[in-house]
């Protein structure tokens, strides 16, 4: 009688791995190639190169300041603007990629939730919003109705924001306006009677030129080169007085209140 004796071979187990971090280099936002927060962690090597020797730009146009970038310029990317704000040291860049300007929030307002966040937005305002380790939050849609860098409605406050400065100041002066988010804007009044109201506010905020505007019974229609139509109604005794039409380039339009409040047909 043979007594077989059988080994029992082991049985292997499977150990399940732990969920993989969140990437800190997302392959979902991307800039020339390269990811988004790889660009960001670039921008800390921005050398800003001052027209004058006492190392100040000038928001108003004249004696801009130019930036360096050895890192992004390898990529490709050149920076056009940067802004540090006086709530803890928040800072806005502005980067092109060639064919289209690209803003980089990052935030530093003290006591702010979002203290350390950087959002990135392109100029159809879809983007993304990453936390301070570069971990993706949210991912925005493009919007349906933009003017330079402003959502429409936003772009109507803007507007009356700039009007409502005006209003308040003696014709005659030449000096620039200090608007709340230390953007300046220039007040110069150079006709004997100047209405403060409708005075070049859009032409300094958009950066066209007196040949852009179109103007007609209080009609003033501007002309961008992105095919926008932007028509404002300045008619004292009309009922959409302050009101803003966008013509887009197809020939849509939506129309916004002096509020900033979409206009539904």
């Amino acid at each position: 009688m043979m007594l077989v004796v059988g080994c029992k071979k082991p049985v292997s187990q499977s150990v399940s791995s732990p969920e993989p971090e969140p990437s800190l280099q997302t392959n979902t936002c991307m800039i020339k190639e390269q990811p988004c927060w790889k660009i960001v962690q670039a921008l800390n090597q921005t050398e800003i190169v001052y027209p004058t020797e006492n190392k100040v730009c000038d928001p108003a146009g004249k004696n801009l300041c130019t930036y360096k970038n050895p890192v992004l310029e390898e990529w490709g990317i050149s920076v056009v603007r940067l802004e540090t704000f006086r709530d803890g040291g928040s800072k806005l860049y502005k980067i092109s990629d060639g064919n289209s300007q690209i803003t980089i929030f990052v935030n530093h307002r003290i006591g702010s939730q979002e203290y350390g966040q950087v959002e990135i937005s392109w100029p159809d305002k879809s983007g993304f919003t990453f936390d301070k380790e570069g971990h993706l939050i949210e991912q925005t849609s493009a919007a349906d109705c933009v003017v330079g860098d402003w959502l429409c409605g936003d772009f109507v406050r803007e507007i009356n924001t700039a009007f409502k400065i005006r209003e308040t100041v003696a014709p005659g002066l030449d000096k620039p306006i200090e608007q709340p988010d230390g953007r300046l804007l220039q007040r110069e009044c150079k006709e004997e009677i100047c209405n403060y109201r409708i005075y070049d506010s859009e032409l300094n905020i958009l950066g066209l030129t007196p040949s852009d505007r179109y103007e007609e019974n209080d009609i003033y229609t501007y002309h961008l080169s992105d095919g926008k139509k932007l028509i404002f109604n300045w008619q004292p005794d009309s009922p959409e007085h302050g009101f803003l039409t966008v013509v887009r380039a197809d020939g849509s339009q939506k129309k916004f209140d002096y509020m900033g409040f979409e206009v539904k047909e």
